[in-house]
């Protein structure tokens, strides 16, 4: 992991980064279930060290700790030209170790961790994110922002990892790249594409179920409810990997709508199936 300990004298500059940002989901409610604040610390201290080890083997930079998740950057303050591979690498590394902490702490938590995770590429101002009494070395700007709204998204779409097509652009063919949905979200003004990341060797299992969801993402952007429906049905629900229950529920509602609707009513999708998401 890039030494904090002199980013204080480097000066604020524009730099390209791919920014992480890691979230242990439920965990609100999981400590309050322990009722023990020491209890509660050690398990996030565990969880923290896990995910601060998958950032370091993988040259990134934490940036920041904030209750229960994290912020890691690359390519920043040093140069790193495949900067979108090392994160994605780290951010997989995070849910592959993430089951050996859960079994850890079956014996007093007695459900599994789960983690959401948001990776995106982009132009930021990185120097001292901090104020000048308390400084900090950090991003700044719209595309952190962004960052941040990618990790909230995978609560609605139920996958643990998302990505931006910023980001996929830089990833090498080993990586497996799927888009979920061009999805508008929360204090953004342009919607974009989302996507899900894995490994082409070990989601080889997945090619079929992707592309059938690809294909009825393609008829729901083009307001063929009715095919998409019949498409979705085909994926097996169990496939907990493809998110073919959020899609099916958006299709849904736009069925609905359309039933309720007169023929000369505005349908209620926006332009190109846009899909609206509210968690922030």
């Amino acid at each position: 992991m890039q030494d904090l300990a002199f980013h204080n004298s480097i000066r604020s500059q524009q730099r390209e980064v791919t920014l992480l940002f890691a979230d242990l989901r439920g965990f609100t409610e999981l400590a309050a279930s322990l009722e023990m604040i020491p209890l509660v610390c050690e398990l996030a201290g565990h969880v923290m060290d896990c995910l601060t080890d998958a950032v370091s083997r993988h040259d990134g930079c934490v940036v920041d700790y904030f209750g229960d998740g994290l912020l890691a950057m690359w390519n920043a303050p040093s140069d790193q030209t495949d900067h979108a591979e090392l994160a994605c690498d780290a951010a997989l590394e995070m849910l592959e170790t993430l089951p050996a902490v859960t079994a850890d702490w079956m014996g007093v938590i007695q459900t599994n961790l789960r983690l959401g995770i948001g990776v995106h590429t982009g132009i930021v101002q990185v120097g001292n994110a901090g104020s000048t009494r308390q400084k900090k070395y950090g991003p700044r700007g719209p595309n952190a922002h962004l960052a941040k709204r990618v990790e909230s998204a995978t609560k609605e779409l139920g996958l643990p990892l998302i990505t931006t097509k910023t980001t996929v652009k830089k990833l090498p063919t080993r990586f497996a790249t799927n888009r979920v949905c061009r999805a508008r979200m929360p204090g953004l003004r342009e919607p974009l594409d989302l996507y899900a990341v894995g490994l082409s060797i070990g989601d080889s299992h997945l090619t079929a179920p992707w592309q059938l969801y690809d294909e009825a993402l393609l008829h729901f952007e083009h307001g063929r409810f009715e095919d998409s429906a019949d498409i979705l049905a085909r994926i097996d629900p169990a496939v907990k990997e493809i998110p073919s229950r959020f899609l099916a529920d958006k299709v849904q509602r736009e069925l609905g709508s359309q039933q309720r609707r007169r023929s000369t009513d505005k349908p209620i999708a926006q332009g190109g199936g846009v899909i609206a998401l509210t968690a922030k």
